[in-house]
């Protein structure tokens, strides 16, 4: 009789615990809410993230593997990657579409697309990484990051693209 007591003051105990930790809630102050910042750190996490793996990789024209690849084979490749989005094929097709983004107004993501030294139009395109840096598959180097702060690109810079 005292066990059966006693098992049942513990099952009144248990529920009545139960029922109030169920019932609390989690508060959350400001500095919990999601904010844009956290979206452009994760996207520049996952670009980089993905792009890594191809920094050293041989220039090849017309390439979209590791074996050897163009700017916009790079940029098609990481897009599907990261992004599960499909471009185009030719880097004046994905400058042709996509959102326009304001000069200096760059996000994570962001297509950059540069024209040849004739200046005859768009003929090369990298992915924005943040501060300034873009990665991209270059003639002479490879896959590798550069900055927009050089005087080459300065000067070559056309226009960002935005696709997702």
């Amino acid at each position: 009789m005292v066990k059966t007591r006693n098992l049942i003051r513990f099952l009144i105990l248990f529920f009545i615990s139960l029922t109030f930790f169920s019932c609390s809630s989690t508060i959350y102050d400001r500095s919990t809410r999601f904010n844009e910042n956290d979206a452009f750190n994760v996207r520049c996490q996952n670009v980089m993230q993905v792009a890594q793996y191809w920094i050293g990789v041989p220039y090849l024209y017309g390439g979209n593997d590791y074996r050897g690849v163009d700017c916009s084979g790079f940029v098609q490749a990481v897009y599907a990657d990261v992004f599960r989005i499909d471009l185009p094929r030719t880097t004046a097709e994905m400058y042709e579409n996509g959102n326009y983004v304001r000069n200096g107004i760059f996000e994570c993501g962001d297509l950059l697309f540069f024209k040849d030294i004739r200046g005859r139009g768009v003929d090369h395109v990298g992915i924005y990484i943040g501060e300034n840096r873009f990665v991209h598959a270059s003639s002479s180097g490879g896959v590798v990051i550069s900055s927009l702060e050089s005087v080459y690109y300065k000067e070559h810079f056309v226009a960002a693209r935005r696709y997702f």
